[in-house]
């Protein structure tokens, strides 16, 4: 009698893929069948299954679906994919080939988007420069009252489409105030006609949501400065930027906090094309040079833990990363100096990181070398990140794998983190930053103090076996700081008798002669 497996493979790859696609979610079935043997493989990757598009969720009757399959990417990608053998690594690899495939399908639709924007302003322009003033300003007052009707009506897919047309169509514009306490504007209509629902089941339908997503892009065609209309939040207004980013990475609407079913994919999706086509804009157009840095913390203190199934978790996961990775481009490239409010900003993201548990993100910051070291340079900031960083078991693990993973980053290697790990005696990481670095044990912070004499004049409780440690690896015993105390003075002072007492009986200093006077250390 043929054994299960033999008997499995026998059966045609019509039914196989038939089976695949009743195994579960993509990456399920690609952790269930990759690496069997080849033709499962090669199975799994091949498009009639449409597994790879499927995760980015794109529809088989979308006129991208083919081309996505030509692309290199995809090919290179199908390759990795029929090459895995079922090992110990085949996880990470899948998980790798999930990510670079949301990654370069943020790029296509960024890409798509620029095109698109161009064509249509170029398009809308055509249009309007051939109308008369007294045609304006009819078709501009039309489209400013069907607008303005929107507040008081269910969506409504024929009434969405007139809107549209009145833009694309007969190159009318949409003005409004940006102020938060004024009329309705675009910052209102995102927040209640599509970010409100976020959760709602079955509203607005797939045709009105697709229809007001193209009525959003349209009224900004239209007029571009409508990405600047605010709505209000507690204490003050913020812009449409700001509520769009805030739902990418928070999952939820600014006026709702709480969340009690998975956010619909479909409106996520929409959410992120419309963010990414106004991030085109604010790059293209726009006279704000502080939007990317503004973005950028608010994700950064927003951003929350994902709970959905694996599929939707990973794409929200890796597009959010997209995203950042944009905003981050976009503000490095500004280089805007950093200020006490942005530093404030900075730390409460870099604490939520760590509480919510994104060490995705967390890791990409590590690698921002430069900007973590404008951040470090102010000890108070860099202070409260690391309290953060220790405070808790889980916590803990996570700083203790950026250490292992990126110890030669400049700024983990910088006089600030060096003092505040000596400053709460974390013997375990200063002796891995010591391995790594040998010349910070010159370093000084502001009173002159190298870590031997800092450890004597600033840091509190027992410390006999960090000093031992500090000198055996070299520190300047005779090293004098701005107020000219060196180490002898420093372990005699009456705030250290317990320490010296405990030097002295572990014989890491001697005491000769008669009036008790420390006079050697042992080395």
């Amino acid at each position: 009698m043929a054994s299960p497996s033999s008997a499995f493979e026998t059966l045609s790859d019509e039914i196989l893929m038939i089976i695949m696609r009743y195994s579960g979610n993509v990456t399920s079935v690609f952790r269930t069948f990759s690496g069997l043997n080849q033709r499962f493989n090669q199975i799994l990757v091949d498009r009639h299954l449409h597994l790879l598009t499927d995760f980015l969720h794109i529809n088989i009757r979308q006129s991208n679906f083919n081309y996505y399959y030509t692309t290199p990417l995809f090919h290179a990608l199908s390759q990795q994919l029929c090459s895995l053998q079922d090992n110990d690594d085949r996880e990470r690899q899948i998980d790798q080939c999930f990510e670079k495939l949301t990654s370069f399908h943020i790029q296509e639709i960024t890409r798509q988007i620029k095109d698109q924007f161009r064509f249509s302003r170029e398009q809308f322009h055509s249009i309007r420069v051939n109308l008369s003033d007294e045609e304006i300003r009819f078709r501009d007052a039309a489209l400013k009252r069907a607008f303005n009707d929107l507040q008081f009506h269910s969506l409504n897919h024929e009434r969405l489409q007139q809107i549209e047309n009145l833009v694309i169509g007969t190159g009318a514009r949409l003005e409004c105030t940006d102020n938060e306490l004024g009329e309705y504007n675009l910052a209102k209509a995102l927040n209640k006609l599509l970010l409100a629902h976020l959760y709602t089941i079955g509203y607005p339908s797939q045709l009105c949501l697709y229809s007001l997503h193209r009525l959003f892009k349209a009224l900004i065609v239209s007029n571009p400065n409508l990405v600047n209309n605010k709505d209000y939040v507690g204490n003050g207004g913020s812009p449409v930027y700001f509520f769009l980013s805030h739902a990418i990475f928070t999952l939820q609407d600014f006026y709702r906090s709480s969340r009690s079913l998975p956010i619909n994919i479909q409106k996520y999706q929409i959410v992120l094309e419309l963010l990414l086509f106004i991030i085109q804009y604010l790059k293209q157009i726009s006279n704000n040079k502080l939007w990317a840095k503004d973005c950028v913390s608010n994700c950064l203190r927003v951003v929350t833990s994902i709970n959905h199934e694996v599929d939707e978790k990973m794409y929200i996961q890796y597009s959010q990363m997209e995203v950042l990775k944009m905003l981050f481009d976009e503000m490095m490239r500004q280089d805007r100096p950093s200020d006490d409010y942005w530093n404030c900003m900075l730390q409460e993201g870099l604490s939520n990181l760590i509480v919510t548990g994104r060490s995705d993100i967390l890791h990409y910051v590590y690698y921002q070398s430069s900007f973590m070291l404008n951040f470090v340079a102010d000890t108070r900031h860099c202070h409260k990140f690391i309290d953060t960083m220790t405070g808790i078991r889980d916590r803990r693990r996570i700083f203790q794998h950026f250490l292992d993973e990126n110890l030669f980053e400049p700024w983990l290697r910088s006089a600030a983190l060096l003092f505040i790990l000596l400053k709460k005696k974390e013997c375990k990481w200063i002796k891995k930053l010591f391995r790594a670095d040998p010349t910070l044990v010159h370093r000084v912070d502001e009173d002159g103090n190298d870590p031997l004499l800092y450890v004597c004049l600033k840091v509190n409780g027992c410390r006999h076996r960090l000093i031992e440690y500090l000198i055996g690896i070299g520190s300047d015993l005779h090293k004098r700081n701005i107020h000219d105390d060196h180490f002898i003075q420093a372990i005699e002072l009456k705030r250290n008798r317990k320490l010296l007492k405990q030097l002295v009986e572990h014989e890491i200093v001697a005491r000769e002669n008669e009036n008790g006077t420390t006079t050697s250390v042992i080395d």
